[in-house]
């Protein structure tokens, strides 16, 4: 990969990006937050001076919301995923541009609508693990941040009223989750996830780990990204990468031909 042509291309869709010192979320003393730019020349410059660097987008120059949530040893990110879903925070209901953070959290990126008289501030502890930020972000390429789903900024969803009255620092009261049952079979799966799979099991267990994703994420690209992470982390051996991309597209076609049928 070219780090230079990575933040270049991000650049050229009107993000606006600022460097940060190697690996870490500081900023130089004499470029803060408030000189990004889109400026390919200015960016040049910069990656010229600090080839190593980690990039930083100014996400209110940008027009940009960024949720971010974070793993914790305790708390699984599905964990938090399900419990925004029962909630009834749904980030996925459109395509969105998705990057794993160095501490294996997520970012998840959304459009402002322009409007100059909108005050927005980090919104921190939304939930447990969860920031809705909304002036700076570190992001991909840095390092060891991967970009899981590509969605030129561009074309991102306008960010969810809830988030951005969230972000207005308006007092509102979260959503409560659904039923305690409801919470507690997401517990048993989550159980039997980290449970895993061995020889002889591995597809069955997969099939249905897939199944419940999607049945919880509408959004099949995220769907993918978590199959591969549990099929590397939970099934010993993991199941080759063909296999895996069959039973995905299988439950796919299953899941789109259930809905279409509650559609008619």
């Amino acid at each position: 990969m070219n780090i230079l042509q990575e933040i270049l291309k991000i650049a050229n869709q009107g993000i606006y990006i600022f460097p940060l010192q190697s690996g870490s979320k500081k900023q130089f003393k004499n470029i803060d937050y408030t000189k990004a730019t889109t400026d390919e020349d200015t960016i040049k410059s910069w990656f010229s001076c600090y080839p190593n660097m980690n990039v930083g987008i100014n996400l209110k120059k940008s027009n940009l919301i960024c949720f971010d949530i974070d793993e914790h040893k305790n708390t699984p990110l599905l964990s938090t995923l399900n419990d925004l879903k029962q909630r009834g925070y749904d980030l996925f209901k459109e395509p969105v541009r998705i990057e794993t953070t160095q501490n294996n959290g997520i970012h998840v990126y959304f459009r402002l609508k322009q409007d100059k008289g909108q005050k927005l501030t980090n919104k921190i502890n939304f939930i447990d693990n969860v920031d809705i930020l909304t002036d700076k972000v570190v992001s991909y390429p840095s390092a060891n941040y991967k970009l899981v789903k590509e969605v030129d900024f561009k074309s991102l969803p306008i960010a969810p009223t809830w988030m951005i009255n969230h972000a207005n620092n308006r007092t509102l009261a979260l959503r409560a989750p659904h039923s305690t049952n409801e919470l507690t079979k997401t517990g048993k799966w989550l159980e039997f996830i980290k449970k895993g799979a061995l020889q002889g099991e591995r597809n069955n267990f997969l099939t249905a780990v897939v199944g419940w994703l999607f049945y919880h994420l509408s959004d099949p690209y995220t769907v993918e990204y978590w199959s591969n992470l549990i099929n590397d982390n939970c099934i010993t051996p993991p199941l080759p990468q063909n296999e895996v991309n069959s039973i995905i597209k299988s439950i796919y076609r299953k899941e789109k031909m259930k809905r279409s049928k509650v559609n008619e």
